[in-house]
């Protein structure tokens, strides 16, 4: 097995063990695994839920909302959840 091999390899496990290998061979041409490119899908795709730039606009927007003032939930100094009836 060659190190090119080795790393396409390395890179598929990657994309499977974060369901990610039928949305990036989706967008991709290629048949061969791209480190680089699974790098960049896995940081910047704005359309894939467990890419960086997903969850950090998700959470940008969810606190940039107002804010609760009743029936919403705080997490207490003991990591409870606890309701603010």
């Amino acid at each position: 097995m060659t190190a090119a091999n080795s790393r396409q390899i390395i890179w598929g496990n990657v994309l499977r063990s974060l369901n990610a290998d039928q949305p990036y061979h989706d967008l991709t041409t290629r048949s061969s695994v791209k480190g680089d490119l699974v790098v960049r899908y896995l940081l910047a795709d704005e359309d894939f839920p467990r890419s960086l730039l997903y969850c950090v606009t998700q959470m940008t927007d969810a606190a940039s909302g107002p804010p609760k003032s009743s029936g919403g939930y705080f997490f207490t100094p003991a990591g409870r959840n606890s309701c603010l009836c």
